[in-house]
């Protein structure tokens, strides 16, 4: 930070308008730009009274926005611009101001310090050479203020050691191992419930068989719907989505909007099967129990079409 200080270039017009009358807005406005250049001065040229004179031009500004209206800075928004500007500035000479405080403080060396003063002192005309204090004469008045530091000593060896008591740990008894029994024979319960494999696989039969016989696609909700059981409609949407997957059947809409089932000769499914773009595609279906029970109503059914459990008993 500079020793010097140098007078900011305008302030001394500031204490010509405090007792002036009131100024026109493009006499305020001149003052804001003086305001502005003082500024700009005062970021290049820092020196112990910088603060007092940005605090000089902060308070002309505060006196040129007492002078004006709103309105005024409405019709000229130049003076808002310029009044933005100028405290920008000032956060600026106030940031280059600390941290050079911050850095001469830095620099600050205690030792070097006083090595010069004591060099000051003996330059001046009429000292004697000094050769310096007898520091031993204090030495032992001095060295009781201080607290040494206890010798350390280590006690190993110095005692006979204590014979260790032998522990007595307790048996564990072991318990006979009981007779060996035979493992009861479990006797295989029958398959009552069909695989996923085997449902699909008849779901596939019903439709193919429905399409040789009526030479027309089936309608996907006459298909899957169970009259009395929501959970086994959710379980024929699912079995039908698995045909899809395989390629063996196709969804299609009619006129009606109304999906259609439509069966896939065994070539187009291969062909399907081998191409990437169509491998892995499954449609499901969501249905919820309100939209279950009003399909029921609407196609009002009895029967359902996939009633496995029902084919199976007959066959046998």
């Amino acid at each position: 930070m500079p020793g010097t200080s140098l007078p900011s270039p305008s302030l001394q017009n500031y204490d010509d308008h405090s007792d002036s009358v009131i100024r026109s807005p493009q006499q305020r406005k001149e003052a804001l730009r003086n305001v502005y250049n003082n500024a700009q001065a005062l970021t290049g040229n820092l020196n112990v009274n910088t603060l007092r004179n940005l605090e000089e031009l902060i308070n002309e500004v505060d006196s040129i926005n007492n002078e004006g209206t709103l309105e005024d800075k409405i019709k000229d928004q130049g003076v808002v611009i310029l009044d933005s500007e100028i405290m920008s500035l000032s956060s600026e000479v106030l940031k280059k101001y600390a941290y050079s405080l911050s850095k001469n403080i830095s620099c600050y060396d205690a030792n070097e310090y006083a090595e010069k003063i004591k060099l000051y002192v003996r330059g001046l005309p009429g000292t004697l050479a000094y050769e310096g204090p007898n520091y031993s004469l204090l030495t032992q008045e001095v060295m009781k203020c201080f607290k040494r530091t206890p010798i350390y000593a280590a006690v190993l060896g110095t005692l006979r050691m204590m014979p260790k008591k032998e522990i007595v740990r307790r048996k564990i008894v072991r318990e006979k191992q009981g007779p060996m029994k035979k493992p009861e024979k479990v006797i295989a319960l029958e398959k009552t419930e069909e695989s996923v494999e085997d449902t699909v696989m008849e779901i596939k039969k019903i439709i193919y068989r429905y399409q040789r016989q009526h030479k027309k696609p089936l309608d996907f909700f006459a298909l899957v719907l169970h009259p009395t059981d929501f959970g086994k409609t959710i379980e024929n949407i699912l079995h039908t989505s698995f045909l899809v997957k395989d390629c063996f059947i196709k969804f299609a809409m009619d006129k009606d909007g109304v999906p259609q089932v439509y069966t896939i000769r065994s070539e187009e499914t291969e062909k399907a099967k081998e191409d990437k773009m169509t491998k892995n595609i499954q449609n499901v279906l969501s249905l919820s129990m309100k939209e279950w029970r009003a399909l029921v109503e609407a196609y009002d059914i009895k029967e359902p079409m996939i009633n496995i459990t029902a084919e199976n008993a007959s066959k046998k």
